[in-house]
């Protein structure tokens, strides 16, 4: 019995992207093929402003009796990140050279079948082809988006394979979600858009149990012009006829405009002999998480009422102690005041960071507060902790800078025992641009005129990643069957500054760490990070000994850190 091709599935909505060896095309030189880079804007043009990407492919063509090679490999440059174009390009690669010894095997298969039997040999064709949808720039918000056909012609039934990416070209690159273009109720709103357009036209369709039965946590899609344009698989939802059905949807005009969180305020005025009250209080709205939205605002608004509760009682005491003595009445000033670093837009990576300063001036020396907020605009926002910026060495990596740029100017600041530290576990900071401000209390390091001391630290760019290393005894390595180096997961990542949660319902284990998320299962060859589509390592996590095991590229490939294993 003639078996199905076997084509992968890898190619989901938002790609999580895989690191690993470049691959060759060694079995289609010296006459059994050529490779060629042919611009993928040939047959597609597309330009864009501001955009310097380009989509080329590697043409693989060669042809035996068996089957005939027909494939045109995208290859993308001229991104911002290149460390992420790099795992880009190689996931393409590494997907399509897994296709091809797919597709090898299978027509070896049949043709040698053919043979024995006494039948026709048919041909097999292995046709692989990209399709540029937005190249990135202005015009398209930044956004690349292409998909990637795989198609194995048989003298039976084809089956073919969309694989769909979209990136955000950014200084650190991430791929594009639909919660992020529709927000949090994203599949609420394109599953009436989906089956408003099938009750339209109901015919191409299977209906009941057979039928559309809603949006899937790796709903693949692309993005073109002003439009979302849902993919699914050949059969899936409809007859073979039909192809490979296609579902546009408008994005959301706030979207589209890659429109940044806005920052209103609720301003307290009111004076009376003892008290001025200058409160400024910051109101956020347009995030992408509504309930970490209210849940800010309320906290910000808590804190401030509380500091005005606080300076209405200095100040009458402080008055009522005047009166008593015949001293003249001080008054006191109340000021609170935000400013806004980064508002969460696409140019500032989706990062959400301010500072709300908070100040009461009175007769002697006054002692301003300054809170740091730092979220993630995201469908589920994530507090931003300098681990997510900076890797699980971040105190080691911002002493340094912080040392450096003291002594460099060492007069501003205090010694010895009244000086500098270090970093502590609540380190104060905000995001501005590409840099990380560590913000420090007044007179914590420096005397009062030095005011509250701030250091600038440049952010790692997207090619800039962290060397964290784990310190295993080697009788704590264990080896799956096909060899492959299995580490245990919560010694690991705790290690490594991760949470580690087992879940018994699911057996599961789920790692946090500021605003990075992931869950493994037992027996399951399924990874993601941050919810983001799974992919395939080629080994399970296991148990051994009650403990839950991993292949070592698991860090490396899907937390995307630099591990060495002692």
């Amino acid at each position: 019995m003639k078996k199905s091709f076997k084509l992968l599935t890898l190619g989901v909505a938002g790609m999580v992207l895989l690191s690993g060896a470049q691959w060759a095309f060694a079995d289609v030189a010296a006459g059994n093929g050529a490779v060629t880079a042919v611009p993928i804007s040939a047959v597609m043009p597309i330009s864009a402003k501001l955009s310097s990407i380009q989509v080329t492919a590697k043409e693989l063509k060669s042809e035996t009796p068996e089957l005939k090679i027909n494939m045109e490999i995208p290859v993308v440059s001229g991104m911002k990140d290149e460390r992420y174009q790099a795992q880009l390009n190689d996931t393409i690669e590494r997907l399509a050279m897994e296709d091809l010894d797919n597709a090898k095997k299978e027509a070896k298969e049949a043709a040698e079948h053919a043979v024995a039997g006494n039948f026709p040999l048919r041909q097999y064709e292995l046709i692989v082809k990209g399709d540029v949808k937005s190249i990135g720039g202005v015009d398209n918000a930044d956004r690349l988006s292409f998909t990637v056909t795989t198609y194995l012609a048989t003298p039976g039934t084809g089956m073919p394979r969309v694989d769909t990416y979209n990136v955000l070209d950014a200084a650190e690159a991430k791929p594009v979600q639909l919660s992020e273009l529709f927000g949090a109720d994203y599949k609420a709103i394109l599953d009436k858009e989906v089956n408003a357009q099938i009750a339209a036209n109901p015919d191409p369709y299977f209906k009941g149990d057979m039928g559309f039965k809603g949006i899937a946590e790796t709903q693949s899609f692309y993005v073109q012009g002003d439009e979302a344009v849902l993919v699914f698989p050949k059969y899936s939802i409809a007859p073979g006829s039909t192809g490979t059905p296609e579902f546009r949807v408008a994005l959301p005009a706030t979207n589209a405009a890659a429109a940044a969180v806005k920052f209103g305020s609720k301003e307290i005025k009111s004076e009376t002999p003892e008290l001025k009250l200058n409160v400024t209080i910051p109101v956020l709205s347009g995030m992408k998480d509504a309930k970490k939205q209210a849940e800010l605002n309320a906290a910000i608004e808590s804190l401030a009422s509380e500091d005005i509760e606080k300076s209405k009682a200095e100040a009458k005491t402080t008055a009522e102690h005047a009166v008593a003595n015949n001293f003249p009445v001080r008054q006191y000033e109340l000021f609170v005041k935000a400013d806004v670093k980064a508002d969460g837009g696409a140019a500032d990576k989706d990062r959400i960071s301010f500072t709300v300063t908070t100040y009461l001036q009175t007769p002697g020396t006054g002692m301003p507060r300054v809170d740091t907020y730092n979220y993630t605009n995201t469908a589920e926002a994530k507090k931003i902790e300098l681990s997510d910026l900076f890797g699980a060495d971040y105190k080691a990596i911002l002493d340094k800078e912080v040392s450096a740029q003291i002594a460099a100017n060492p007069d501003k600041y205090f010694k010895g025992d009244m000086g500098y530290k270090g970093i502590s576990d609540t380190q104060s900071f905000y995001v501005q641009g590409g840099e990380a401000v560590l913000v420090f209390p007044k007179y914590s390091i420096a005397p009062g005129v030095s005011g509250t001391p701030e250091f600038r630290v440049a952010l790692p760019t997207g090619s800039e990643v962290a060397k964290l290393e784990i310190v295993l005894a080697a009788d704590q390595l264990q080896k799956s069957s096909d060899g492959v180096a299995l580490v245990p997961l919560r010694l690991a990542g705790e290690q490594l500054g991760f949470t580690v949660t087992w879940v018994e319902a699911t057996r599961s284990a789920e790692l946090s760490k500021g605003a990075q998320w992931t869950a493994v299962y037992e027996g399951k060859d399924s990874y993601s990070r941050n919810k983001m589509a799974p992919v395939q390592l080629g080994t399970a996590p296991v148990i051994i000994g009650e403990k839950l095991y991993v292949p070592q590229s698991f860090f490396s490939d899907i937390l995307l850190l630099t591990v060495t294993v002692n």
